[in-house]
């Protein structure tokens, strides 16, 4: 796994560009830092669009990707409490409302298409290697996750990302659906910024299948450019 210790550093080109962000308020179940929120938000200004995210919670991380993008957003969230026991410490999310920051926003009418459901059952087929980012923050266990990361390798383009908020140790079902499906070698860890991001290499087909370990090795970060 190559490791980036600060995104902003090695990426200069994508962080020099004004991004607006808002409705910042924090709670447990939103993205961990305010760091990866910047970098993503740059990653839409960059033209890493369209956007797919599973697990849209209260809708902060699409309402700021949206204020960064004109293209479409694509969000899904279960609608409940289902992932206590997907995390070591067994915490619970809060309750919420799926997509409340922007659901009554005149500003987002249009913008973010948010789909109340099971990921494993939304059908995306026809978004089948044309979206830009991908972001896999749904449910945490196994079964889930390996489900949408799954959908979202058959989802990006070349060129595309994808981007996994909670790899590691407190997240098992996470860490091990995605160390099943992509060797290791091709994901990058940002760690100020505290993502792991897959980044598909501008010559690469769609992956029919969602995706194996085999795929060929090659520079993730020298290959996150910003598209055209």
């Amino acid at each position: 796994m190559q490791i980036v210790p600060r995104a902003d550093v090695d990426l200069a080109k994508i962080f020099n560009q004004r991004i607006q962000l808002g409705k910042l308020g924090w709670k447990f179940g939103h993205l961990t830092n305010n760091n990866t929120l910047i970098f993503l938000c740059c990653l839409a200004k960059a033209g890493f669009s369209p956007i797919v995210e599973f697990g849209t919670f209260t809708g902060r991380t699409a309402y700021n990707l949206a204020l960064n993008t004109p293209d479409k957003i694509y969000t899904v969230d279960i609608g409940k409490n289902v992932d206590a026991r997907s995390n070591i410490a067994g915490i619970r999310y809060p309750q919420y409302k799926p997509g409340e920051v922007f659901v009554d926003d005149p500003e987002m009418k249009g913008r973010i298409e948010l789909i109340i459901g099971d990921s494993r059952s939304v059908d995306f087929s026809h978004l089948y290697g044309t979206v830009g980012m991908v972001i896999v923050d749904g449910g945490h266990s196994y079964e889930v996750a390996i489900s949408d990361t799954r959908m979202a390798l058959r989802m990006i383009r070349a060129g595309g990302i994808v981007v996994w908020d909670d790899y590691g140790n407190d997240w098992p079902g996470v860490k091990s659906a995605v160390d099943e499906l992509i060797n290791p070698e091709n994901l990058i860890k940002f760690e100020r910024e505290g993502i792991v991001m897959f980044v598909n290499p501008p010559s690469a087909q769609t992956l029919p299948s969602g995706g194996s370990r085999d795929q060929e090795r090659h520079d993730a970060v020298t290959g996150l450019q910003p598209p055209g």
